[in-house]
Formats: C-alpha cells, structure tokens, sequence
C-alpha cells in the first residue's frame, strides 16, 4: 500500500492500519466488468495457489453476471 501509483487510496488505507492489498478482475466475455479489492492488515506473500483462488472465484462471478443478465434481457423480451 505504500505506492499510491499501484493502489490509489493508499492514505486512507494505512489510516485505517491497512498494510496489504490484492485485488482481481471480474472478466465477462474477455473485458472486465468489475474488480474486486481485499485489504488486510497483515502483509504476507500471495502464492500461485492464492492466485489460482482468486482465478476461480473472477470467473464463478463472472458467469453469475452473466446469467443474471441474460435472464434479465429474457425478462425484457417477453
């Protein structure tokens, strides 16, 4: 959280006693659609099985989106 340039509420992050951040995109067909940000305030290194975790919970998101809206685009045809 100490480069402002890589996360851009870092001030207001180590106020809060926040040290670390990860964040992942919600990708729906190939663009990205949202982020989502964890904040803690202990700072460990992320591993591949870290990084592989989040992968999975981007794309569970991801298609849950997309099934939300196209029962809503469903809703609008009808």
């Amino acid at each position: 959280l100490s480069d402002p340039d890589q996360f851009a509420r870092s001030a207001e992050a180590t106020a809060f006693g926040l040290r670390a951040a990860v964040g992942f995109p919600v990708l729906a067909d190939g663009r990205t659609t949202g982020v989502f940000t964890f904040l803690s305030e202990r700072s460990h290194a992320v591993t591949a099985a870290d990084i592989d975790l989040l992968r999975a919970v981007g794309e569970q998101l991801a298609g849950w989106a997309e099934r939300t809206a196209a029962r809503e685009r469903l809703k609008l045809s009808e």
